[in-house]
């Protein structure tokens, strides 16, 4: 109903701040209103594609920095961050590798 109602209003007050004055999100009313998708979020469905065939391909070791260095090297420019983001959106993560020659040893001191 409060979509509608801005559907409406829409060439009289700006989106933005009628989704806020009726406590929805801008996000949701684009979608309810059949708004194409934008460029980023097509790009993101783009970018998921390759990072699933990149960790199905690697038996789902690989993580976020391992998937952004395959795809710079296949010339796809994305960021460390931008890969993490998007694989715990679709609940995808590697494995960590044990680290090998880290303990520690504590010296006691003896009177």
């Amino acid at each position: 109903m409060r979509y509608r109602m801005i559907d409406r209003c829409r060439e009289a007050f700006p989106v933005q701040m009628m989704c806020h004055l009726l406590g929805v999100s801008c996000r949701g009313y684009y979608d309810f209103s059949g708004h194409p998708p934008s460029r980023t979020a097509i790009e993101n469905r783009a970018l998921m594609e390759q990072i699933e065939s990149l960790h199905e391909r690697s038996d789902g070791v690989w993580g976020a920095p391992t998937i952004t260095d395959e795809l710079k090297i296949q010339g796809i420019p994305c960021s460390t961050n931008r890969v993490a983001r998007l694989m715990r959106a679709n609940r995808i993560q590697g494995i960590p590798q044990k680290r090998v020659g880290r303990s520690v040893r504590r010296q006691t001191i003896l009177d």
